[in-house]
């Protein structure tokens, strides 16, 4: 679970509450034009503007209209309104940045006040930035918040490293959908507030911090002890600063420039390392701890960021910004206790109200997450059409080692079409205080009914039950199913067996994924088609920006052991599926496959060639969500199969319209 965006967002709100206001340049250029005047209307000017004159006199290499001996801010941009001291007031009209739809690049307009805004604060070393992202309401409200503050992100990044902005001037906070400025049933109004506000706002230095208190003696103890009822300190484990790129030996500005700047890209490693290199010179300083803090949490070294902000209580019990860290940090480690008695601390001294508001967001979000029942269903409704239903031969020749043998009508294909609907619920119940450890339980049932009389309906009924287990960022899971498959009103097969699933989470955004399949398939109608089936793959799912968008790639070897050989089977099938989660509800997902399937006899006595078969599919769908928890699919799926026996080898179109409904 790694983030800085949101966390860094809570910890500069945590600062006393400062004023949101920001540059506003003028709004007409200013032009001068050759004129000629008397001594007697030059006196008459300067009387009227004693300052101007006096400014001729004193100095103002800016043209701000502050002399140069009182003006606090001497490289003001041209232009800009500025206050008596001679630097840029907090202004009631932030500075906007446009984006696109699903964006985090704003437009060539908004990156050139972008770059103007940076040349303002370098300018200008006493002010801060507020910056605050939005987006429109199209797509899932925590995905919008998500998009917001990754937009607040990339403008901060910007400031940092392109501009050279110290990063501690710099406020961050995504506000999602929550703060429209137009209608968002217009396009032009969504335009308007998929946007990045920045403020300049008053200084966000904070006081310097207090010494350090003299260690403890013995038998004494320092003035920051924790107290008994909390979480013992860790100590402090080896740094662990392998991979990371070298650090650039410089001053110590630019060395915490080189770890900022590694931050913001996520290279955690590197800002460690360098924020380490410092803190040999400057063991005592806050912001370095604070930092290296940061750089371990990005790691996932949760151990060792807790050591590094229970360092800095130690120091200062007050500092609300390191306990808002540490709280995040419980909550990445799935302890909630712990991450609730931080918030509650800092709640008891009466921070800003926006940090209460995200405080109690944040306490609600984990009381929500509690363990308990979990139901969830599909419910499909829709219209089919098949174009070879009965799977019949792409040609009605077929060469034997007898002789060519042409097949009757009904080998050929078939098309029809006709309706198709299926129910699905599962559920999920807690075992331990934790929800560690889950019962599961669900059930499915799926049926088609065709529209010509000759081609027999089918139904399938399933339920399985099992358990899943949840260690960190592991997951396994087992499971027994049945499942009855009817034909024309009669049992065809009973499916009974189990599968094991197991997930790796290597990274918040690469799973790993394995499952293994034993079953027992009666085939009611034909003792000889009686089989064990068994199956193991391997996937791996690559999480794709934070709409929930993936590619999926697997692999899967199986085995059919039937009591007859020529019904006995083996391969592998290939698989690599993409869905892509794109605003206005709409999901889209392409799918290819490969199947290669080994028969340990010959399809049959006039071919003595143990028969081997090939499958190519494609199949792609659109989802369009229309009414909450409602929505419209359009699926296709085409395949081709061909055989060494060419009475198996067949071409196959399906597609489909359904009304689906989730809960």
């Amino acid at each position: 679970m790694k983030r800085l965006l949101l966390p860094i967002a809570l910890l500069l709100l945590a600062l006393p509450a400062c004023s949101s206001r920001s540059v506003s340049p003028s709004d007409s250029a200013l032009y001068t034009t050759e004129s000629t005047t008397s001594a007697e209307e030059a006196d008459e000017q300067e009387q009227e503007a004693p300052q101007e004159a006096l400014l001729a006199r004193a100095g103002d290499q800016d043209n701000d209209g502050v002399a140069d001996s009182v003006d606090q801010c001497p490289d003001t941009p041209a232009n800009l309104g500025v206050d008596v001291t001679g630097c840029p007031p907090p202004n009631e009209n932030p500075a906007i940045l446009y984006y696109p739809t699903g964006g985090n690049t704003p437009d060539a307009d908004s990156r050139a006040l972008l770059l103007h805004i940076g040349q303002v604060m370098l300018a200008n070393p006493v002010y801060g930035v507020l910056i605050e992202g939005h987006t429109d309401s199209v797509g899932d409200s925590a995905a919008n918040m998500a998009l917001s503050e990754r937009r607040a992100a990339e403008v901060a990044q910007y400031l940092v490293q392109e501009m050279g902005l110290d990063a501690a001037r710099l406020r961050l906070r995504g506000l999602g959908e929550s703060s429209p400025l137009a209608s968002n049933d217009t396009a032009q109004g969504r335009a308007q507030n998929r946007r990045v506000t920045l403020t300049i706002v008053e200084a966000l230095v904070e006081e310097p911090p207090p010494s350090p208190p003299p260690p403890a003696g013995e038998g004494q103890e320092s003035s920051g002890t924790i107290a008994a009822s909390e979480t013992p300190r860790s100590p402090a484990p080896a740094d662990p600063t392998a991979g990371a790129a070298p650090v650039v030996q410089g001053s110590r500005r630019d060395m915490e420039r080189q770890g900022l700047s590694a931050l913001a890209q996520n290279d955690f490693a590197t800002a460690y390392a360098v924020f380490a290199e410092l803190l040999k010179d400057y063991p005592e300083d806050e912001n370095i701890n604070f930092n290296m803090g940061l750089a371990a949490y990005g790691m996932e070294n949760y151990p060792l960021a807790l050591f590094y902000f229970e360092r800095l209580l130690m120091w200062n019990p007050d500092a609300d910004r390191v306990r808002l860290e540490m709280a995040m940090t419980y909550m990445a480690m799935n302890q909630p206790e712990e991450a609730k008695r931080e918030f509650e601390t800092v709640l008891s001294h009466d921070p800003p109200e926006q940090v209460r508001e995200n405080i109690l967001a944040y306490m609600e979000l984990m009381e929500s997450q509690e363990p308990g029942p979990n139901v969830s269903g599909t419910l499909q409704l829709g219209w089919f059409y098949d174009s070879n239903v009965n799977y019949g031969a792409s040609s009605e020749l077929v060469e034997t080692d007898i002789g060519d043998i042409i097949l009757d009508d009904e080998a050929l294909p078939s098309e029809d079409q006709g309706m198709l609907a299926s129910a699905s619920v599962h559920a999920s119940l807690p075992l331990d205080e934790d929800g560690e450890i889950l019962a599961l339980i669900g059930g499915n049932h799926y049926r088609t009914e065709h529209d010509t009389e000759n081609h027999t309906d089918m139904a399938t009924t399933g339920g399985s039950t099992g358990l899943r287990f949840i260690m960190g960022n592991h997951i396994l899971q087992v499971q027994g199913k049945v499942q009855d498959i009817d034909y024309g009103g009669h049992d065809l097969i009973n499916l009974r067996g189990g599968s094991i699933t197991y997930l790796y989470a290597v990274t918040p955004r690469t799973h790993l994924i394995a499952d293994s399949h034993l079953e027992w398939r009666d085939n009611l109608p034909n003792d000889d088609r009686d089989a064990w089936f068994t199956s193991l793959g391997g996937y791996v799912r690559f999480m794709i920006g934070d709409s929930g968008s993936n590619l999926v790639l697997g692999a899967r070897y199986f085995k059919d052991d039937a009591k007859e050989a020529v019904h006995s089977s083996a391969g592998y099938d290939l698989s690599a599926t993409y869905t892509m989660k794109l605003p206005e509800e709409i999901t889209i997902s392409i799918g290819l496959g490969y199947k290669d399937i080994r028969y340990d006899a010959p399809a049959s006595t006039l071919v003595q060639t143990d028969r081997r078969d090939h499958e190519r599919r494609l199949t792609a769908s659109i989802k369009k969500g229309i009414w909450e928890g409602f929505s419209v699919m359009l699926s296709t799926q085409v395949s081709s199969h061909t055989s060494s026996f060419d009475a198996y080898s067949y071409n196959k179109f399906m597609h489909s319209v359904s009304l689906i409904y989730e809960f």
